[in-house]
């Protein structure tokens, strides 16, 4: 991902988070809310790499 997709999408996530984080003050669900963010951007990267790691071989 680039560091540009990476940050607007960081920036999305703290929009995102200030509207929840108001909405439901129970930090048991500000816990589940940010491991979920972590593991989307973890998969993400999982994806790039694949992708990335498909086409050197395919076009190598």
């Amino acid at each position: 991902m680039s560091r540009v997709a990476l940050s607007l999408l960081l920036c999305y996530y703290a929009i995102l988070d200030a509207i929840i984080f108001s909405a439901f003050p129970d930090p048991a669900v500000w816990a589940c809310i940010i491991l979920f963010e972590v593991y989307a951007l973890c998969f993400n990267e999982l994806i790039d790499i694949a992708i990335r790691m498909h086409s050197r071989t395919k076009g190598g």
